[in-house]
């Protein structure tokens, strides 16, 4: 079997990550990997507002990694990137190609000459003579303005993936689809993704907006500290399981207090959308939850998640035995890199 290498490059909030992961025989690992933050506010809304600032990033993270190929596989999120489940009467997939723009219509917000779409038959009901369709489309501004930043620092995009898609192909869920409901929680800088997969389908999207920046800007307000400082004392102090019996006046007392209100709003959101989820699928519960992201390092968090779900959670570690070229377990580092490893995953995965 001849080396075949893919490139995942995840536009964050907040940072751009990239991974390089090369397949030889059987076995996928990591090559090259970096993480490269903005100097500036740089997305809004998944719409990328300052393409320079971008374009710059990008180009020095594939200086710092020494990665050669100047092409890569793109993420695009935000409040713009919608997936719907369509029940339509059964017909073939070129007839579909015809019907579904009309159809689309109805279940997007957007008017059908704004927006890219692209769909998929998920199932056949022969018995009812119907078929399920998963329409997937993104604002054109969400795509152009990617496509402008990538220009800019001269990177191919071999594809342009939704993150949701990502999410699950890093964490094996393309390749041994679990039975039943799970639930992935990525908290990232800006914006906490959620995403109920069943039986290997994406059936449930929604975007939270309580996360890292969220939690820091918290604390910075409660402490009357600058954002900086804050950030530097959440990382060093913050433990969602915090013993509260010791002094007020210390450090941790203080940045975990005032975690503890996003925190708290973060699970009643999560919960919120599980029982929205639950009404939506007849009563289907969701049996696990998998967390990932830059805010899943907190410490305790997942046995936090746990007692307040009442949900068995996990660290969304990944189901592809992915190790780094050394050989070294990823386990630490991948929910930092999750979104961008399931992207290279779609150039090597099927090479």
């Amino acid at each position: 079997m001849a080396k075949s290498v893919g490139i995942g490059l995840d536009i964050g909030t907040s940072s751009v990550k990239i991974v390089e992961l090369v397949r030889d025989k059987a076995s996928i690992k990591i090559s090259k990997f970096g993480i490269q933050p903005f100097s500036t506010n740089a997305l809004t809304g998944g719409v990328i507002t300052n393409s320079s600032e971008v374009a710059r990033v990008i180009r020095e993270l594939f200086q710092m990694t020494k990665i050669k190929p100047k092409k890569a596989v793109v993420a695009i999120a935000g409040q713009s990137v919608i997936v719907r489940h369509i029940k339509m009467p059964f017909m073939t997939k070129d007839e579909l190609a015809n019907a579904i723009r009309w159809e689309a219509e109805r279940y997007i917000p957007f008017a059908i000459d704004e927006v890219n779409m692209d769909f998929e038959i998920i199932e056949e009901d022969k018995d009812q003579n119907t078929i399920e369709v998963m329409l997937v489309c993104a604002h054109n501004d969400i795509l152009h303005s990617h496509l402008r930043a990538l220009d800019e620092a001269d990177i191919q995009p071999l594809a342009m993936d939704i993150q949701p898609f990502a999410l699950m192909r890093a964490m094996g869920m393309e390749q041994t689809k679990i039975e039943g409901s799970v639930a992935i929680v990525d908290i990232g800088a800006g914006t906490t993704d959620l995403t109920i997969v069943k039986d290997g389908i994406p059936r449930f999207t929604r975007i939270i907006p309580i996360a890292g920046t969220h939690m820091t800007t918290t604390v910075s307000d409660q402490l009357l500290i600058s954002f900086a400082e804050a950030e530097e004392l959440k990382i060093r102090c913050a433990d969602a399981l915090y013993d509260f019996s010791g002094s007020e006046e210390s450090d941790a007392y203080k940045v975990n207090f005032a975690l503890q209100s996003s925190l708290k709003e973060l699970v009643m959101e999560l919960r919120r959308s599980f029982d929205y989820y639950r009404l939506q699928q007849r009563n289907e519960e969701i049996k696990e939850v998998y967390i990932s992201g830059g805010g899943s390092k907190m410490k305790n968090l997942i046995p936090f998640m746990k007692n307040e779900l009442e949900i068995k959670v996990n660290k969304g570690v990944n189901g592809i035995g992915i190790t780094t070229r050394t050989g070294d377990d990823f386990v630490e580092e991948f929910p930092i890199y999750t979104v961008a490893i399931g992207l290279a995953l779609r150039e090597v995965l099927d090479a």
